[in-house]
């Protein structure tokens, strides 16, 4: 008998590796969105999403709207929803009748197609939900299977089966679990988790490589919420967005337009030079962005990847005081092609010290030829001193021999 084919071996769920062309060829079912369109999945069949905040932030008010425009197939926030899904609701914290007490203010002042029984709420066991095993996990198991459901939104996670706040090994055992009730209940359901924020208004526990998409929510006062799409894993156009939310009457949301935060932090920044969080935040006409200090603070600690922070002491000001400077600035550092150890080591090397402003400068400036500096080293550390006056020549000579912009 002749050995299996990749193929077989995938028909059969033997271990196999097949040809890039093969595995893409292959149409199999489970890759389209529920919230979303095409290839962008804000939330997608059978992933796992995070929903953060601080308490009193609007989770469950703003889930609770999100499940009936979900069920519905309603688009939400802007969003299509893909079609009208069977969605199921646990609520692990709080009293019974207050609950009960919300969802029916909300029912009444729905405007929306009607529900047709697809959205539904565990009723009891009131607060024993959870995704360790024991009777919670077969009520739950049941209910997934009965009613075929195709969404789940549940939490607090520390209230399903996840007794800390977690650990790296914490989250992948609690997602072992979620993977279990999805195993018992033959269902390929999609997650949507409740979780609160730490002291640092970040996800608690180390959710940020866990999960598909990560959002956090937080009351801005005076009818307006903000969501902050911190991971997207399957949606590109939502990953690292801000959607600035105002209350509707009937406990409803609405997109508002509203300020690009990061926008302005990294425009204000991109001259180079160093700022606290205080002066970021300072008014217009005093060289800041006019924000909220609170709001500055989380857009700078929630975009590791677009601000670099620094103590005082490590750049001469106060050891009291931490600064804050882009991380990058890549429209100056792909303006020149490498040229080994001259203008894009410069480029590199004067960000973090002289500033993205004077860099880009010294580039722009570059049209006229400029005789190339001695090379010195004032500090005696065995390195050539680096100055405005030689990266400006540099810059030109490489622009003369065809390896510049």
């Amino acid at each position: 008998m002749s050995a299996m084919s990749d193929a077989e071996r995938y028909m059969f769920g033997e271990p196999c590796a097949r040809t890039a062309e093969d595995f893409a060829a292959e149409d199999e079912p489970g890759a389209d969105p529920l919230l979303g369109s095409g290839d962008e999945s804000l939330i997608a069949e059978g992933s796992d999403t995070m929903v953060y905040g601080d308490g009193g932030a609007g989770k469950t008010t703003l889930l609770l709207d999100a499940a009936l425009h979900f069920a519905t197939g309603s688009r939400w926030l802007g969003i299509p929803v893909a079609r009208p899904l069977s969605v199921l609701m646990v609520e692990n914290e709080g009293p019974r009748p207050m609950l009960r007490r919300k969802v029916r203010r909300k029912l009444k002042v729905w405007t929306g197609p009607p529900l047709a029984g697809r959205l539904r709420i565990v009723e009891q066991p009131w607060g024993e939900i959870t995704f360790a095993a024991g009777p919670g996990r077969e009520a739950l198991v049941e209910m997934i299977r009965e009613h075929e459901v195709d969404l789940l939104i549940a939490g607090p996670v520390t209230r399903l089966g996840m007794d800390e706040a977690g650990t790296l090994q914490q989250v992948r055992d609690f997602t072992r679990l979620l993977d279990a009730v999805r195993a018992e209940s033959g269902r390929r359901f999609a997650t949507v988790l409740v979780h609160h924020e730490s002291k640092s208004g970040a996800v608690s526990g180390a959710w940020e490589g866990a999960g598909d998409t990560l959002i956090h929510v937080e009351a801005r006062g005076a009818g307006q919420t903000r969501l902050y799409v911190q991971k997207a894993r399957w949606s590109s156009t939502h990953h690292g967005s801000t959607l600035n939310l105002a209350w509707t009457p009937g406990e409803g949301f609405e997109v508002s337009d509203a300020r690009d935060y990061l926008a302005e932090i990294v425009a204000l920044l991109a001259d180079g030079n160093l700022r606290t969080s205080s002066e970021i935040s300072a008014p217009k006409g005093k060289g800041g962005i006019g924000a909220s200090r609170e709001t500055v603070d989380e857009h700078l600690k929630l975009r590791p990847d677009v601000f670099i922070e620094r103590n005082g002491k490590d750049v001469g000001r106060s050891p009291r005081a931490t600064f804050y400077e882009l991380a990058r600035a890549p429209e100056q550092v792909v303006q020149v092609a490498p040229a080994e150890g001259t203008a894009e080591t410069y480029l590199h090397t004067c960000l973090p010290h002289r500033g993205a402003g004077e860099c880009k400068s010294s580039h722009d400036s570059g049209a006229e030829p400029a005789r190339e500096p001695e090379q010195v080293d004032g500090d005696g550390d065995g390195h050539e001193d680096w100055s405005a006056e030689r990266g400006e020549a540099l810059i030109a000579k490489h622009e003369q021999a065809g390896a510049g912009v």
